[in-house]
């Protein structure tokens, strides 16, 4: 099981999505690779997705007071 990244400072959002994306993986993407390598680049954006999301997540989390089932988060926001 994975440790869950902690709890972002409330003005810092940007930074914890920044820091999840290389958590998972994520690195910057050169503009040769959108040419060279669209399956790298595609989940490159999937991954800043999901790092966005996370935010999301742990917001919704701290509003409910639980984590968000999948209807409360809204699982199509990941397709």
């Amino acid at each position: 099981m994975q440790k869950r990244p902690a709890r972002p400072p409330a003005d810092d959002g940007y930074d914890f999505t920044r820091q999840v994306y290389r958590e998972l993986g994520g690195k910057p993407v050169e503009h040769d690779t959108w040419v060279s390598d669209p399956e790298e680049t595609q989940r490159q954006r999937q991954l800043g997705r999901l790092a966005t999301e996370s935010l999301r997540y742990l917001q919704l989390q701290e509003v409910l007071g639980q984590p968000p089932t999948a209807q409360q988060f809204g699982t199509q926001r990941l397709v």
